[in-house]
């Protein structure tokens, strides 16, 4: 190994770890008053159902606390669903977290991604139906909206999301059933 100044190595014969970086996201799991599940449609392709979810405006080194959660899911369910902070009971954020990776590396604001570290937002919908508008954007990630019962997510929530989500919903019924 070569020396530079103050025998400290080269930089060119150091071997760095690799870092894999996970981008932190939320997922929001909205429940109505009829106990009933919303899912959205992306707009990629037309059978691909989901929970809402976004990335999180924190630094990705960092570990979210249950205020990022929060603060980050309800300006995504604004930001994708028009749903206001005034028509949601935040109940709470779920222990279950869920880590999957891309297909392949994805770039979001400058940073190389691996794949997404997912933190589950439960809160009860308590407006009526008709407040749900979905933004008429050109780049709009979910372009519909549907209510599903608990029995029916697993037919129509995405398989490759039902993976992650079937922990989180049982610890969702578990809640639900003390409140």
């Amino acid at each position: 190994m070569s020396k530079t100044r103050a025998n400290r190595p080269a930089l060119d014969t150091v071997t760095y770890p690799r870092i894999e970086l996970f981008r932190p996201n939320v997922c929001i799991i909205v429940v109505n008053k009829d106990g009933k599940f919303l899912l959205g449609r992306r707009n990629t392709r037309e059978d691909h159902w989901q929970f809402p979810q976004g990335g999180m405006n924190i630094n990705p080194f960092k570990k979210p606390n249950e205020r990022d959660v929060i603060l980050n899911g309800l300006r995504e369910l604004k930001e994708e669903l028009g749903i206001k902070r005034r028509s949601l009971e935040v109940i709470g954020v779920l222990k279950h977290t869920y880590e999957y990776r891309f297909d392949k590396l994805k770039r979001y604001e400058g940073r190389l991604y691996v794949g997404q570290r997912q933190r589950f937002l439960l809160v009860r919908f308590l407006d009526a139906d008709h407040t749900v508008s979905i933004p008429k954007a050109a780049k709009a990630e979910l372009i519909d909206y549907r209510w599903c019962e608990k029995a029916h997510l697993q037919t129509w929530a995405a398989p490759k999301r039902y993976i992650g989500y079937k922990p989180a919903i049982e610890e969702v019924v578990k809640l639900l059933e003390k409140t």
